[in-house]
């Protein structure tokens, strides 16, 4: 057995890659367990150090203590509401947690007695957006810039060789969560500006999308950015000279206007339970108030198999399954039939930033940076290998420090994580990186 015990629980979409990316380092030993032994032997399969479990986290609570106990550190990759359940654990044996989702994920009371530190927020958004706009603000304050505005915005979509040849007006697809994509912007966003929060409801996230105006993008297909979270609690960890803080979602421009016809006629609705039987006609009872749409999204609804302005579609029927009764939940089954990623089809990640800031000199300029990855789906995508690549820097550098610091939550905003992190993904030629600067005129 080599080096440091590292613990994986769940094997999903995202695991291959982080899994592959820490085994073939020769430094660790890697017990990967799941609920499905099968899922998680395939995740393991001719890699060095490697061993696949089988687990119930919410049934077998004496097992996962003894997985823990023999660890040096857990990686958390099951569902979000699921994290408490492991950091609890882990407390009790005093071993390290990382995790990719937000920091918001673990109650006030679990973070005020954690007796470890626990690094989250670790994926591509966040994760990687931080890991950038950190490292590179502080090379521009180091040069004596002063920050002013900073956007940062991500994006996993279809590729472009995609999209040209897919009769999808959307031009989207899954190549992650559907849960998380179709919820996005329920409970709204915020932004900063001029130092004051902004907020938006769910119709203004959609509705305030705006293109994406930058070089860089040239030779990429339009696309547009709508608000993503709560820009605000990160503002106390940028320099207090930035006085305007912006988080998107990227998408190929269009498709925030034509899903905003979606939320108007009550289809992301979750409050009420619809009467049975839970069939397709109610999906078209509620697009009834689709049927006076601007021209511009005839083609999106009418391909998703609703009636547009009086006249039903020909080429789908509408179709839902299993156990939905709500709006929402039955758009969802209905996305996820029409919006499926076909095995070995391209998907893309963008990750776009600006910072503006005044130059030591006086000058008004602008740094972009877009990071792009391209991947293959499922197991090779865009997101699988983002997340899975710059969980693994991550969860190496973590490692090293994890024993000097005190109990807490953590992110990449720390300088020994973001500092070394982004050094490697700058020499990993499976990340693409462009950055433009510019300056205004005097």
């Amino acid at each position: 057995m080599r080096g440091k015990k590292i613990l994986i629980i769940g094997a999903g979409m995202s695991t291959p890659v982080l899994i592959r990316e820490l085994a073939n380092t020769g430094s660790y030993h890697i017990i990967v367990a799941d609920s499905d032994l099968s899922k998680a032997s395939s995740k393991t399969r001719n890699l060095p150090n490697t061993k696949a479990i089988r687990i119930n986290v919410l049934s077998e609570e004496s097992k996962l203590l003894d997985l823990i106990r023999e660890c040096d550190l857990v990686v958390s990759m099951l569902p979000a509401w699921l994290h408490k359940i492991i950091v609890e654990q882990a407390c009790l044996e005093r071993k390290p947690v990382v995790t990719a989702s937000y920091m918001h994920i673990l109650n006030q009371e679990l973070k005020d007695n954690l007796t470890i530190p626990v690094l989250m927020e670790t994926g591509l958004d966040p994760g990687l957006d931080h890991i950038a706009l950190m490292a590179t603000i502080e090379e521009i304050t180091s040069n004596k810039g002063i920050v002013s505005s900073v956007l940062t915005a991500a994006g996993a979509l279809p590729s472009p060789d995609f999209i040209s040849t897919d009769d999808n007006p959307w031009k989207y697809r899954f190549s992650w969560a559907p849960y998380q994509v179709i919820r996005a912007g329920k409970k709204g966003a915020t932004t900063v500006e001029n130092n004051l929060p902004r907020t938006f409801n769910h119709e203004e996230v959609f509705s305030s999308a705006r293109p994406i105006k930058s070089n860089l993008l040239k030779d990429q297909p339009p696309l547009e950015i709508y608000p993503n979270g709560n820009a605000s609690v990160y503002t106390p960890l940028l320099p207090d000279t930035v006085s305007c803080f912006y988080r998107g979602t990227i998408r190929y421009s269009g498709f925030s206007a034509a899903w905003l016809q979606l939320i108007k006629a009550g289809l992301l609705d979750e409050s009420k339970t619809l009467p049975p039987p839970f069939s397709s006609y109610h999906l078209w009872y509620r697009a009834a108030k689709l049927r006076r749409v601007d021209k511009r999204f005839e083609q999106h609804l009418s391909w998703l198999g609703f009636p547009v302005n009086g006249i039903k579609p020909t080429n789908y029927k509408i179709e839902t399954k299993g156990n939905a009764k709500t709006p929402i939940e039955l758009l969802e089954t209905l996305l996820i039939s029409r919006w499926k990623m076909p095995s070995g089809a391209h998907d893309i990640v963008y990750l776009y930033e600006k910072i503006d800031y005044t130059h030591q000199n006086g000058n008004k300029c602008a740094r972009e940076i877009l990071i792009s990855i391209n991947g293959t789906f499922p197991e090779e995508s865009a997101v699988a290998k983002g997340v899975g690549i710059t969980m693994a820097y991550l969860i190496e550098e973590f490692l090293n420090i994890a024993p000097d610091l005190s109990p807490g939550v953590y992110n990449p905003f720390l300088k020994d994580l973001y500092k070394p992190v982004w050094n490697r993904i700058k020499s990993d030629d499976r990340f693409t990186i462009i950055t433009n600067e510019q300056v205004a005129p005097s």
